[in-house]
C-alpha cells in the first residue's frame, strides 16, 4: 500500500526549534515526528512511502538514509525549488502515487493512535474518491458535511466566509467538522487536477471543495482515538492567565459538578446544591509567560545529539533529563 507524508513545511509555529532543522525532524519524547509517522504507517501495512521535502530537505534525506528508510521503500518528492502547499505537493508526487490503489496522505506533525488500516478499509468499502479524517474539535474553520458525511462546503466562523462561492450555508443542515490532516485519495481523482486552476502551489482543501460538487468526498469522524496537532497557536496568555477558582472550604460545594470549556474556564452546574449557596474561593492566579512558557526546556541529551539546537528562551543552564 502507498502513502505520502507531508514533511516540506517551514514549521514557523515551532520556532526556534525549526530555525536549524525541518519540522518533521523535531523530536517528540525523544523520537522525530517523521520517524513516528513512518513506523505507524509501516505497522498499518503501508510499504511504499513518498516524503516531500523543502525546508532543510537535505537533513531529511540524510536521516532516512542513516536509518535505511526504516525498512520501507521511500521516494523523495523534492520541493526545495518551490514549496507547493498540500495540493500542489500531492500533484507533484503523482508519478509515485498514481496507479490502481488508493494512497494515504499524513501530515508529519500529526500524532494519533487512530487505526490507519481501518481508515483505509473504510475508504475501499465506499464509493468515495477521497476520505478525510475529521473531528468535532474546536476551531474557527470547519468543513461542512451532511448526515451521511458527504462533503458540501466550508465555513470560517470568525468571518462568515463560505466556500464554494455561492454556497447556501444553513447551520442546522450541516455537521461542522475540523479536518484532521490525514486522508485517503483514489488516483482517479487526479484527473480533476488537470484543470488549469490546479497548477503550481495550491492547498488541497479548496481543491476538495471544488471536487465535491462533481464526485463523492466523504468524512471519517475520529471516535475513540487520540489526536494531537504538534503546533503552537499563540493564544495561551489569553486563555490560561487569570484567576482560578476552587470550591469553598466549608463543604458547600463538595458535590458540585464542574465543567471546563475549551479555554479551561471552570463553571459549576447550577448555583445551589441541596439548597446551599455554592461559594467559590480564589485558588491561584495563573500567569502565563509568552517569552518562556510556549516552549519546554530541551533535554541536554537532545542538544548533545543535535548540537545545532539552542536551548529555548528562559531555560539557560537547564540540563535535566
Amino acid at each position: 500500500m502507498k502513502a505520502m507524508i507531508f514533511a516540506a513545511g517551514l514549521g514557523t509555529r515551532l520556532r526556534p526549534l525549526t530555525d536549524n532543522m525541518p519540522k518533521a525532524l523535531v523530536p517528540v519524547a525523544g523520537k522525530p515526528m517523521l520517524e513516528r509517522v513512518i513506523l505507524r504507517l509501516k505497522e498499518a501495512g503501508f510499504n511504499e512511502i513518498t516524503v516531500n521535502i523543502h525546508h532543510f530537505g537535505e537533513q531529511i534525506i540524510d536521516f532516512l538514509r542513516a536509518h535505511d528508510n526504516f525498512g520501507t521503500e521511500i521516494h523523495i518528492s523534492d520541493e526545495r525549488g518551490m514549496l507547493l502547499d498540500t495540493g500542489g505537493g500531492i500533484k507533484k508526487a503523482r508519478p509515485f502515487l498514481d496507479g490502481q490503489e488508493p494512497f494515504l496522505v499524513h501530515n508529519a506533525d500529526i500524532l494519533t493512535d487512530i487505526d490507519l488500516a481501518g481508515l483505509y478499509r473504510h475508504h475501499l468499502e465506499s464509493d468515495a474518491e477521497s476520505t478525510l479524517l475529521v473531528s468535532e474539535r474546536k476551531t474557527s474553520r470547519y468543513l461542512l458535511f451532511d448526515d451521511d458525511y458527504h462533503l458540501h462546503g466550508w465555513i470560517n466562523k470568525s468571518t462568515g466566509e463560505v466556500k464554494p462561492a455561492g454556497f447556501d450555508y444553513r447551520e442546522t443542515k450541516y455537521r461542522e467538522l475540523a479536518f484532521g490532516g490525514i486522508h485517503i485519495i483514489s488516483p482517479s481523482l487526479f484527473h480533476l487536477m488537470d484543470d488549469g486552476q490546479w497548477n503550481g502551489k495550491f492547498s488541497i482543501i479548496p481543491f476538495y471543495l471544488s471536487a465535491c460538487t462533481k464526485v463523492h468526498i466523504q468524512g471519517y469522524p475520529l471516535q475513540g482515538f487520540r489526536w494531537f496537532d504538534i503546533r503552537r497557536w499563540g493564544i495561551a496568555e489569553e486563555v490560561i492567565s487569570g484567576t482560578l477558582y476552587a470550591p469553598a472550604s466549608d463543604g458547600s460545594m463538595s458535590n458540585a459538578i464542574p465543567t471546563i470549556d475549551e479555554n479551561w474556564h471552570v463553571t459549576y452546574k447550577g448555583d445551589t446544591f441541596d439548597g446551599k449557596k455554592i461559594n467559590l474561593r480564589k485558588f491561584i492566579d495563573m500567569a502565563f509567560d509568552p517569552m518562556k512558557d510556549y516552549l519546554w526546556p530541551i533535554p541536554e541529551s537532545e542538544r548533545i545529539a543535535l548540537p545545532q539546537i539552542t536551548q529555548n528562551p528562559g531555560y539557560a543552564g537547564f540540563a535535566a533529563e
